[in-house]
């Protein structure tokens, strides 16, 4: 999110004014350039054509746009993963402020995710430390409360 906050309001990214190939893409954003093709074939991202040879140029916007792709790749796969694909195919990457709106929202279902994860973990830390003990009679898990709406 700063990254894009930084080059939408103060153009200050280093890629600001460059374009790109798709191997230079693929070396900035560490994304394979196998992956780049395809999300640019499912049009989650859309390059620019070079005008004298076609070859696929990328701007500063467009890797903003694979670097949140790659963030959602490495989360699980779910409706809401695809609908913030779908969201990002949607927003032209010139439109910096509704890449931005993706980006908030795919950092709170991030976090979101990141939270049920810690809670998972806790309640498995209790079920290991009461298997240790053996001593299951009378055992209480506590419950976590998630601050959500699905409590």
């Amino acid at each position: 999110m700063q990254d894009i906050r930084i080059y939408a309001y103060e153009n200050k990214s280093p890629y600001a004014e460059e374009t790109f190939t798709i191997n230079e893409a693929a070396e900035l954003t560490q994304a394979p350039k196998s992956a780049i093709r395809y999300w640019e074939q499912a049009g989650y991202v859309t390059a620019d054509r070079d005008p004298n040879n076609r070859y696929r140029r990328y701007s500063g916007s467009h890797l903003l746009k694979i670097r949140l792709i790659q963030m959602l790749q490495s989360s699980v796969y779910s409706k809401d993963t695809v609908n913030f694909k779908q969201s990002l195919a949607a927003a032209k990457h010139t439109d910096l402020q509704g890449i931005m709106n993706v980006a908030g929202n795919v950092r709170s279902y991030l976090n979101k995710i990141i939270e049920s994860q810690v809670c998972g973990i806790s309640f498995l830390h209790q079920l290991i430390q009461l298997k240790k003990t053996s001593n299951f009679d009378g055992a209480r898990i506590i419950q976590p409360r998630l601050n959500g709406p699905d409590d």
